[in-house]
């Protein structure tokens, strides 16, 4: 009898999580496990088949120096997509021991990586444009606070700091112009580049800065509990593609967003009944969203005008103030101990 209550716990367990969302879906099984690059991530994101990881190289450490901030940069193999190509590594102006990883954003112009150190209100945010075919560090940003996130586009940097904006303008990049300073209702979760300006995802909702004129930069912010609260924002077209904490206690969300009016977006489609605790999210412009809680990763997909449970896979994981997920032709990357590629069972 006891063998059998087991036998019936595990089934159960298994529905569980395969049916998390509400989808009926097949068993979860563990991820597929393609390729670990033993690089220890303090953080990892991707645009579209580019994939940067940060990491301290203490090739030469000594007792406070010698952690010098590398950023590596990755493309996904078109002939093989299980493989990735190296493109290159980038020492981001930053060598201290007493430092952190808080956040790298990345889109087709530049990777902003958001750095704190560990014994002051004090940070950097290191600039890498992203033309390629060679890479290499644009300026290393002194701030006299603690920062949460920047990023880049065009000829501007936004970085927050608790609930701060500020807009510089880096026309060059090394000598920032300050100009416009704004405050929040709320920290920042999120910020993404649009075509002539910024959306900033507040545990509010959302923000807007139109640098259309950048001698009248302006600013609006809403109230919004479909788009606040979340952590990542991917811009395709007109559309941008997020994820985070639902407004439900305990459960997750992800949504797609119409911001062909930037400052007042449209939630065309959401799913906030997700139970779990989220830890990361990414949008695969091939596949779908994925979602990362503690021990597992979901993948949604749009069907008949729902975000619906595809396919779901065991997997530990940790959460991080740095983003450590990224998304792109059905692999997930994914940077803890070691930088990892994933595929569905």
């Amino acid at each position: 009898m006891k063998i059998i209550n087991i036998l019936l716990a595990i089934f159960f367990s298994i529905v569980i999580v395969a049916c998390g969302g509400g989808a009926s879906v097949s068993s979860s099984n563990s991820s597929v496990l393609v390729q670990s690059i033993p690089l220890y991530a303090q953080g990892l994101n991707g645009n579209k088949n580019i994939i940067v990881a940060a990491y301290s190289d203490n090739t030469n450490s000594g007792s406070t120096s010698g952690f010098r901030e590398t950023l590596n940069i990755y493309q996904q193999d078109a002939a093989n997509p299980d493989l990735l190509l190296n493109l290159g590594s980038v020492y981001l102006g930053v060598d201290t021991l007493y430092k952190r990883l808080a956040d790298i954003t990345l889109n087709a112009e530049w990777a902003a990586v958001t750095i704190n150190f560990n014994d002051a209100a004090q940070g950097w945010v290191a600039l890498v444009p992203m033309v390629g075919p060679t890479y290499s560090l644009s300026a290393t940003i002194p701030f006299n606070v603690t920062l949460d996130r920047a990023v880049a586009m065009g000829n501007w940097l936004l970085v927050a700091s608790n609930t701060n904006i500020t807009l510089y303008d880096i026309t060059v990049p090394s000598s920032p112009v300050l100009n416009s300073t704004f405050v929040l209702s709320a920290s920042t979760t999120s910020m993404v580049a649009l075509a002539n300006g910024f959306l900033v995802i507040t545990d509010n909702g959302y923000g807007y800065i139109d640098v259309t004129n950048p001698a009248s930069v302006t600013f609006t912010e809403t109230a919004n509990s479909d788009i606040k609260q979340s952590q990542k924002a991917y811009l395709i077209g007109n559309k941008i593609y997020i994820g985070g904490p639902s407004k439900y206690a305990g459960k997750a969300k992800i949504a797609r967003v119409d911001v062909t009016t930037p400052s007042a977006p449209t939630v065309d489609i959401v799913n906030d009944q997700i139970s779990g605790t989220f830890v990361d999210f990414s949008y695969d412009s091939v596949d779908g969203y994925y979602l990362q809680f503690i021990d597992s990763v979901q993948l949604y997909k749009e069907s008949s005008g729902v975000l619906t449970l595809n396919k779901s896979a065991s997997l530990s994981s940790y959460s991080n103030a740095a983003s450590q997920l990224h998304a792109y032709n059905g692999r997930f990357y994914i940077g803890k101990w070691s930088m990892d590629i994933y595929r569905m069972p």
